[in-house]
């Protein structure tokens, strides 16, 4: 599959470069996406020398090797995120100064609807030849579903956030922000004794407590509880942390809540998870 993927990128660029024989040298730029997630949009950052040098947009991956890049010769790092459009908002130019202050803050977190995805390398542009640049997608996003069985009739809804989603990251340098943003799971009636919160995407989550290991990380969840007779309550509840890639879902029962106790979840009580998607991990504690 991935030499197919590979032999029609080239076959497109070389026709695109056919028609500009003007661009060259070129710098191609290809993605290599190993989920099946849908592409919507991509953005490309080129740096050199950890200056901020072209920004480019392309609709797909069809189109964006159709587009050869015209660079001089020299070192760059090609940074590119797809699916950013609706749901992030990103530095603009003037706010970039050096390679690390590129960030993509999350816009509004009940908008993120598709994985976005990071991908970042070092290239040569050597001489007038065409320069291949394949970048490896990795997710930026979780994915988290959860169930609460045993709810009594009485309740007529159940409402959930994370609390400690990062509130955004930093595709280049491939850190999260120092900064959370809630991120909404939904309100949920409760049906034959369940409530469930279908799969949602979030950001993985932070905790910058300097008194914890980076492994004690955990993921904080929020749920206000309505009642028939007008009462509220507020619960909260501890779980693994979740990284950027993984695949997450939590078993809950309803009897197991507590007023004023924090509820601790781990893989004995009601906690799944699914190995990460292959790719880089968002560094949470640099």
């Amino acid at each position: 599959m991935k030499k197919y993927f590979i032999l029609a990128f080239l076959i497109l660029f070389i026709c695109a470069c056919q028609k500009r024989a003007e661009v060259v040298p070129a710098l191609a730029i290809g993605l290599e996406n190993k989920t099946e997630d849908t592409i919507n949009d991509i953005t490309v950052w080129i740096f050199s020398s950890d200056v901020l040098l072209k920004t480019y947009t392309f609709p797909s991956s069809d189109v964006m090797a159709e587009t050869p890049i015209s660079l001089p010769i020299g070192k760059y790092k090609v940074v590119c995120a797809t699916n950013i459009k609706d749901a992030f908002i990103h530095s603009s130019k003037e706010e970039v100064t050096k390679i690390e202050d590129l960030f993509l803050s999350v816009k509004d977190p009940s908008a993120l609807l598709n994985h976005s995805h990071f991908a970042s390398k070092e290239v040569e542009m050597k001489d007038y030849k065409i320069t291949q640049c394949i970048q490896t997608l990795s997710r930026a996003m979780s994915e988290l579903s959860i169930t609460i069985s045993g709810v009594p009739s009485e309740v007529t809804s159940i409402n959930a956030e994370v609390v400690n989603s990062a509130d955004g990251y930093f595709p280049a340098t491939e850190k999260l922000s120092h900064t959370t943003k809630s991120t909404p799971l939904g309100t949920v009636a409760p049906a034959n004794g369940s409530v469930i919160f279908p799969k949602k995407l979030v950001m993985p989550v932070i905790d910058y407590n300097i008194t914890k290991a980076a492994s004690d990380i955990k993921t904080v969840i929020h749920f206000t509880i309505y009642y028939s007779n007008g009462g509220v309550l507020d619960f909260y509840a501890e779980m693994p942390q979740m990284i950027n890639g993984g695949q997450y879902e939590s078993v809950l029962k309803y009897s197991d809540f507590r007023v004023g106790v924090t509820l601790e979840i781990t893989e004995i009580n009601g906690w799944k998870e699914s190995e990460p998607i292959n790719g880089e991990i968002l560094n949470p504690r640099d």
